[in-house]
């Protein structure tokens, strides 16, 4: 997350700015943080709930959301957490990567930007990378 949090923080710091369009970078900076929050939170609520498995705790008082929560026991013996973030969809924390890829995009183009297919091709490699996955 430091690179382009630190990378933005150049464009900010530009005299002339590179895409010329404060609007962008507010728009991107929003999205980008909005998917850090969902990259985090999602990630410690899976991390919450193997936290409290490996430490013997009792699954059917465990509750996510406020409800009791689904789980798939594989034959393997792990768990996969079935409630929360992780009910709407299989890896919901790389819905968090996707939104903070188009962020980092927004911030870094613009109308006057003079390669504005560099920023694009990030999200054209990180959602063919990712988009398979949510499934």
């Amino acid at each position: 997350w430091y690179y382009p949090i630190a990378f933005m923080g150049h464009l900010a710091g530009q005299k002339k700015p590179l895409n010329d369009n404060n609007a962008y970078f507010a728009i991107g900076l929003t999205l980008y943080l909005l998917g850090m929050y969902l990259f985090r939170v999602t990630n410690i609520e899976k991390h919450n709930f193997r936290k409290y498995i490996a430490t013997g705790g009792d699954l059917s008082t465990y509750k996510v959301w406020g409800k009791p929560v689904q789980y798939i026991k594989t034959e393997e013996g792990s768990y996969l957490l079935c409630s929360g973030y992780w009910a709407l969809a299989r890896h919901f924390n790389y819905i968090g990567d996707m939104v903070m890829c188009i962020g980092w995009t927004i911030a870094c183009a613009g109308p006057n930007h003079g390669f504005p297919w560099v920023p694009l091709s990030y999200v054209v490699y990180f959602w063919v990378m990712d988009l398979h996955r949510l499934w």
